[in-house]
């Protein structure tokens, strides 16, 4: 690790001139450039800070400088989930791992807070940080512009993983093929994103579902344990359902031995506050 550069979380009353001077000199690294023309004064930097609901803001500190920025949120229309809202690295400061240090630094904290995903979002054309993003556990999300999900703050939390990354570095044995393209995987005929770690002989797959927004299948040199939808296609009459609300019901058969196989039932509840919209989204998900 560079000494030179301090990471650290904002303090915008202290801040906001620095800040205001690394993104004038950001400005034509943006697409449209970041300020639209207009001069990026202290006040309001501020005042967008003051305003924007962010959870933390981390930054690269160089000297007297900020260089590198990160600011992470919530994402509203999911619990537990977080979203990049802004990700910058002063140009004169590029290619030194500061980006892709601020990425790890928000998942690690993501999986501190409990999350079990962050997102961001970005354009097809940007060649430079696409694939940071990938390398750092992001996978673009098929028919989108380049929405990226990452699971890796759910896969931190793993009890099975935990000893594969109590000897081994996530960042560092990641195992990714990286593309500028969208990423669009089946596995046992669902729609998934796979995440592969491998150091000193030994390996650890995640699979994550993409619709469902969860983790559905784990492998270890010692077990392979998964969840997986025979049906995964949503029955559309499932959708009148009325006031009163209901439940679907279905059963699934895991094997649990060399020859033992178990077979349970499971119910899926959908309020009856719910939006239409809502509904489907829970059915499209899970079943």
């Amino acid at each position: 690790m560079n000494d030179e550069f301090v990471m650290r979380e904002l303090d915008i009353s202290q801040d906001a001139q620095k800040l205001a001077v690394m993104w004038r000199e950001s400005d034509d690294q943006w697409p449209g450039t970041w300020s639209g023309g207009v001069d990026f004064t202290s006040e309001m930097v501020t005042e967008w800070h003051e305003r924007e609901k962010t959870i933390n803001v981390f930054v690269f500190e160089s000297g007297d400088r900020i260089v590198g920025y990160c600011s992470f949120n919530e994402l509203p229309e999911e619990k537990n989930a977080g979203y990049v809202a802004v990700l910058n690295v002063h140009p004169a400061y590029q290619g030194k791992s500061l980006g892709r240090r601020l990425l790890q630094h928000c998942l690690e904290r993501c999986s501190k807070l409990g999350f079990h995903l962050l997102t961001l979002g970005t354009w097809s054309g940007n060649l430079k940080s696409v694939p940071l993003y990938k390398k750092t556990g992001f996978y673009w999300v098929p028919d989108t512009s380049a929405w990226m999900l990452n699971y890796i703050p759910s896969i931190l939390n793993l009890r099975c993983a935990q000893p594969f990354f109590s000897r081994h570095d996530w960042y560092q044995s990641f195992v990714r093929e990286l593309k500028q393209a969208e990423d669009d995987e089946r596995w046992e005929g669902m729609k998934v994103f796979t995440y592969r770690w491998e150091g000193d002989g030994e390996a650890l797959t995640v699979w994550a579902d993409r619709e469902a927004h969860t983790l559905t299948g784990v492998e270890t040199d010692a077990f392979l344990a998964a969840a997986i939808v025979i049906s995964p296609h949503p029955a559309a009459r499932l959708l009148d359902w009325g006031d009163a609300g209901g439940h679907l019901g279905w059963t699934s058969r895991v094997d649990v031995g060399p020859s033992a196989v178990t077979e349970h039932v499971c119910y899926l509840g959908v309020c009856s506050d719910l939006s239409e919209a809502r509904r489907y989204t829970w059915l499209k998900h899970y079943v």
